[in-house]
């Protein structure tokens, strides 16, 4: 058996860059392939985008621009199943969070007016090309999957371990004009679609967005490195009953995101690497 190339990435919206990478290496087919993404959350938000997507080409400068211009860390799988790249998608959830799996859904993805920019699912079947149907699953590893297509093993380790999100202020600099136009109107449209205020310090002028910064909403909780070892081989485990043999791996590392907490990134990447190379044999690739 060949070794499998294995991505490594900093955050998770370059899937989209190593996916292409991996097109253009024929490593995987341009269509018809299955998407296993292991990741506690799902990064299936709907992407709005200023750039149509119709317009992106098949180059490193395009490719570049398009994924750290316009696809957030949330936002980048609907793109690639927009163009054809997954037609299946199975989201693997944490054991505990049961209640959000939920049976097999035959969507459609498309875009507004198929302008490529504001993307839109629903359940309404069409042969309209701009149309695209796919299938969704959400699952855990309590499940048990049957998959006839190519297979991109797609690993967030904040699978293993998740900081809570916590909302942070973000404060831009305006000039005194701004701050005062903004103070004088209490219908200011700023008011309207942002928790925002502002500040001034000393001569210096800035406008907040987010006033809930010390709001934190726990939807998950970072655990034990004894209980990281366990996700992690309860993982290996059920790759291995299911014979899943993936064309291509990718980890990411949410260097920047921190979702991971800092003091277990290393711990968890090097044992979720070392457990991976006990069922895989895997050539490090690094994409453009």
């Amino acid at each position: 058996m060949k070794p499998i190339p294995l991505y490594k990435m900093n955050e998770h919206h370059e899937a989209f860059l190593i996916w292409h990478d991996a097109i253009k290496k024929n490593y995987i087919a341009p269509t018809g392939n299955t998407l296993l993404h292991i990741d506690q959350h799902d990064d299936m938000s709907n992407p709005v985008l200023r750039t149509s997507i119709h317009n992106v080409k098949q180059n490193k400068e395009s490719l570049h621009s398009f994924t750290y211009d316009e696809l957030g860390i949330g936002t980048f799988i609907y793109p690639a199943v927009y163009n054809r790249i997954f037609n299946s998608v199975y989201w693997i959830l944490q054991p505990d969070d049961v209640t959000k799996t939920k049976p097999a859904e035959e969507l459609v993805l498309s875009t507004y007016q198929s302008e490529g920019k504001i993307f839109l699912i629903n359940h309404e079947q069409s042969s309209d090309p701009r149309k695209i149907a796919f299938k969704r699953h959400d699952i855990t590893l309590d499940d048990s999957i049957e998959v006839s297509q190519p297979v991109v093993l797609d690993i967030d380790i904040d699978y293993f371990s998740c900081v809570p999100y916590q909302n942070k202020p973000i404060r831009l600099e305006i000039t005194r004009e701004q701050f005062n136009k903004y103070n004088n109107n209490k219908y200011h449209l700023l008011r309207f679609e942002y928790a925002s205020f502002t500040e001034q310090i000393e001569d210096q002028y800035f406008l907040v967005l987010n006033q809930s910064e010390h709001v934190v909403i726990r939807q998950y909780a970072s655990v034990s490195k004894s209980e990281i070892v366990k996700r992690i081989d309860w993982l290996i485990d059920w790759l291995q009953a299911h014979k899943i043999t993936p064309l291509i791996t990718e980890i990411c590392r949410d260097t920047y995101s921190g979702f991971i907490p800092d003091d277990q990134r290393e711990f968890t990447e090097d044992y979720l690497n070392e457990k991976l190379e006990t069922i895989y044999e895997f050539k490090p690739v690094y994409f453009e």
